[in-house]
């Protein structure tokens, strides 16, 4: 048989293997195959230049039925708008991009970064984004403090649902997205992820003096990333009670906030938190994250990583505080992050008293930052 003979299922199966430009080629080949080909090459536009963002909208623009509505995913990095660190960004060709989202009802994903600065530019963005109802996916990056008013209108259902704050702001300049908690979007999310935001108690915030309020639950989220944010485990336990994978990366208590300037804040006298699930299938988070939140519920798998570089990453210490944490989480897979000085001869006896439920770890050594070895070992014990 020969390969354009091939059914229509065949062939986009063969063709979910090529990249974009790939695809394009293969679609001048053969008039049978053209259609998918090109569907398939333009189901996923990924724009990190200026140069791209004018040339490739304009394309898909000159042919909105053939060309645009087969875009399903569309990422446009902050570099398109010349930001590579700090810079102000040039929005000039912002109204392009207004176009072609305006246009683009079919879209599934969407990755936006300079999200704050590229509204207040260009208006007709953000009120397309709200448009796009058929959204499954939703990755706001660089989002300040006036456009969390754009995601609160946003008419989409996401299953996932990624927002990070300005990585510019300062801590002390960060906006309050409390409100975050109780907003229609999170209706349908399973994975979230929030970094560099600062998220109170919802019950503080809800302007009801009731005692019996109480606040939103959001049992459909089942993925939890919390990066670089003031936000307590008590409210996120209660938000998203069915939640079974977290991921904590520099996560502080909305307390610290409160207290005083958070940057000012040195590790040992942030806010201890006792609040957890009733169990978890996968954990993970610094050794530093672990020692401020008291985790004690039955974890499947337990990632922990030292946290080189900070001041409880020393060796006994570490050692202490990795022990204590097996102890309280009884994890049957265990992946360990650290250096390899600070596993010292001892450290294997009381691993095997501490956690006699592994079955499986996973050893990543590293010395000055650089992966040296990875180790996996599956540990089993007679019955």
């Amino acid at each position: 048989m020969r390969f354009p003979d091939l059914d229509d299922h065949s062939l986009s199966s063969i063709l979910s293997f090529l990249d974009q430009r790939d695809s394009l080629t293969l679609s001048l080949t053969s008039c049978r195959i053209h259609s998918l080909a090109k569907r398939h090459a333009l189901s996923e536009i990924d724009i990190r230049t200026a140069a791209q963002l004018e040339r490739i909208c304009s394309y898909l623009l000159a042919d909105v039925t053939n060309r645009l509505h087969f875009v399903r995913a569309l990422t446009v990095s902050k570099v398109a708008f010349g930001i590579r660190y700090y810079e102000a960004g040039d929005f000039s060709a912002a109204h392009i991009l207004a176009d072609v989202l305006e246009r683009a009802s079919p879209l599934k994903m969407l990755r936006l970064d300079a999200t704050g600065a590229l509204f207040e530019a260009e208006p007709r963005v953000a009120s397309a984004i709200c448009r796009l109802d058929q959204l499954v996916h939703v990755d706001l990056r660089g989002l300040t403090s006036p456009s969390f008013e754009v995601v609160d209108r946003l008419s989409c259902a996401p299953r996932r649902l990624s927002l990070h704050g300005y990585v510019a702001t300062l801590s002390k300049d960060r906006g309050d997205w409390t409100s975050l908690l109780s907003a229609s979007i999170m209706r349908r999310v399973r994975s979230l992820r929030l970094v560099r935001l600062r998220i109170g108690n919802p019950r503080d915030h809800s302007g009801d003096d009731n005692p019996c309020h109480t606040p939103t639950q959001w049992p459909e989220v089942r993925d939890l990333q919390i990066e670089h944010t003031f936000v307590s485990v008590a409210t996120l336990v209660h938000t998203f009670p069915l939640a079974r994978t977290i991921h904590f990366q520099t996560r502080k208590d909305i307390k610290d906030w409160e207290q005083r300037n958070p940057a000012d804040l040195p590790p040992w006298s942030l806010t201890t938190e006792t609040a957890c699930w009733p169990y978890l299938d996968r954990v993970d988070g610094s050794n530093p994250d672990f020692e401020r939140w008291r985790i004690a519920c039955k974890v499947r798998w337990l990632i922990l990583d030292s946290g080189s570089g900070s001041m409880i990453s020393r060796t006994v210490t570490f050692v202490q505080q990795t022990l204590s944490i097996l102890q309280r989480t009884w994890p049957v897979a265990f992946s360990l992050h650290g250096s390899p000085g600070m596993l010292d001869a001892t450290f294997w006896g009381d691993l095997v008293r501490s956690a006699p439920h592994i079955r499986y770890l996973d050893l990543t050594l590293a010395s000055g930052g650089k992966e040296e070895d990875k180790i996996p070992w599956t540990v089993s014990q007679p019955t």
